[in-house]
């Protein structure tokens, strides 16, 4: 062994739905709302991050550094580069 750990990054597409419900064992519901993401682009160890929030207006932002551009929703529940849900 020379020491070294290869990691590699996950880039597998998951979906997100903007809304969410999860039945419990128990048979409670909870609903969930997809508010923003932090998505990561590039490698494991460097890259960017950039984020999806949604607004009072119920619109979808992409962010980046210092511009925000409106976006679908269909973009954000299809996004391979999503790191972080709130």
């Amino acid at each position: 062994s020379n020491g070294y750990v290869i990691i590699d990054k996950n880039e597998q597409l998951v979906k997100l739905p903007a809304r969410m419900s999860i039945e419990t064992e128990d048979g409670m519901k909870n609903n969930y709302q997809l508010y923003g993401t932090i998505r990561h682009h590039g490698p494991y160890g460097g890259g960017h991050y950039t984020s999806h929030v949604k607004s009072f207006d119920q619109g979808w932002y992409l962010c980046n550094d210092k511009v925000c551009n409106k976006t679908q929703t269909e973009k954000v529940e299809n996004d391979s580069d999503a790191y972080i849900l709130f």
